[in-house]
């Protein structure tokens, strides 16, 4: 029997995950780097640690206004915590970022 993450996760395109735990990936080394706690930056966007717990594990996806913030936090554009995920996606061709050939088709 499956729990409600894994059924959650389930019903994502295996794609459409990956890019969300790339973006996650990105806003977790920005922390690091930046030296910013989980903590710090979950009363900065105003959700709970767990709830932050969850997008930096890829689990839930951040929106664009918790992105907004974070990169505005950091003093990094809001592209350098998405470009990542957009070059994975973009190797792959996948649905969340279809290259140019899927788009005419």
């Amino acid at each position: 029997m499956q729990n409600a993450e894994e059924r959650t996760r389930g019903d994502i395109a295996p794609d459409v995950l990956e890019v969300r735990e790339a973006v996650a990936a990105e806003v977790r080394a920005g922390l690091g780097r930046h030296r910013v706690t989980q903590a710090a930056l979950a009363e900065l966007i105003g959700m709970s640690r767990p709830a932050l717990a969850a997008r930096l594990h890829g689990r839930q996806a951040f929106d664009v206004d918790e992105l907004l913030v974070i990169a505005a936090h950091l003093d990094i554009p809001v592209l350098e915590l998405i470009a990542p995920a957009e070059r994975v996606s973009r190797v792959r061709g996948d649905v969340a970022y279809p290259n140019e050939s899927k788009r005419s088709a």
